[in-house]
């Protein structure tokens, strides 16, 4: 009988034990709860968001010589203190080199290229080769010069057109419009180191006058 009691009695203090134990474990959320953050303070708890470089152009940089007109864009440039700018410095980037006429084909093997090939910190080189004969017949009464500075100028806003469409950082886009034979623009800039494309055989042959006098004409 003793030994049942002692056996009751044990069993109390456990429960009472129990119930302690959830008392202060209500009491200590209670508590809690007290002091939840308002929306605001947690919004300046969480760690801030990795600003992403503005996917946009820098100004431009325009070189002129005799026989030839470049000009260059820098498309997405990521910040120096930027992580992803040591990562891009790190692989090894390309250089694109595309001959272009203007025409639909043309565009069209720049878009692939900018959307297939391109990886960050590539560079695409757009060429325009035009002969004498070739400029625009309303470019009478201005230098060559500024017929070739109309020329690159169309192509650098045709092809900035469609990188913007594109997802890629630190991408340097060059416009070049270069008085000569396509052949010998496109052999003497292969052998620069630039990763050489031609789009299509058009390019190499005839039919570059009527596409370059459309485009040119929307510039004079």
């Amino acid at each position: 009988m003793l030994e049942r009691e002692q056996a009751l009695e044990e069993e109390d203090e456990e429960a009472d034990a129990n119930e302690a134990r959830l008392m202060e474990e209500l009491r200590r959320t209670t508590e809690n709860n007290r002091h939840i953050p308002s929306l605001t303070a947690l919004k300046t708890m969480l760690p801030a968001k990795k600003k992403q470089p503005k996917l946009d152009f820098d100004e431009p940089v325009i070189k002129t010589l005799p026989d030839r007109v470049i000009i260059q864009h820098i498309y997405g440039r990521h910040h120096e203190d930027d992580p992803a700018a040591s990562v891009t410095k790190l692989r090894k980037t390309h250089a694109y080199l595309i001959a272009c006429d203007f025409s639909s084909e043309s565009m069209s093997a720049i878009e692939w290229t900018m959307g297939t090939m391109m990886r960050d910190g590539d560079e695409a080189h757009l060429v325009v080769a035009v002969n004498g004969e070739e400029m625009h017949p309303s470019g009478r009464g201005r230098s060559p010069t500024k017929e070739l500075e109309n020329i690159a100028v169309a192509l650098a806003d045709k092809s900035k057109a469609i990188l913007r469409h594109m997802l890629l950082y630190d991408i340097k886009l060059v416009a070049h419009a270069v008085r000569g034979r396509i052949k010998d623009v496109l052999m003497t800039m292969s052998l620069d180191g630039i990763h050489f494309y031609v789009p299509h055989p058009k390019v190499a042959g005839a039919g570059i006058r009527h596409s370059i006098s459309e485009e040119t004409n929307q510039v004079a």
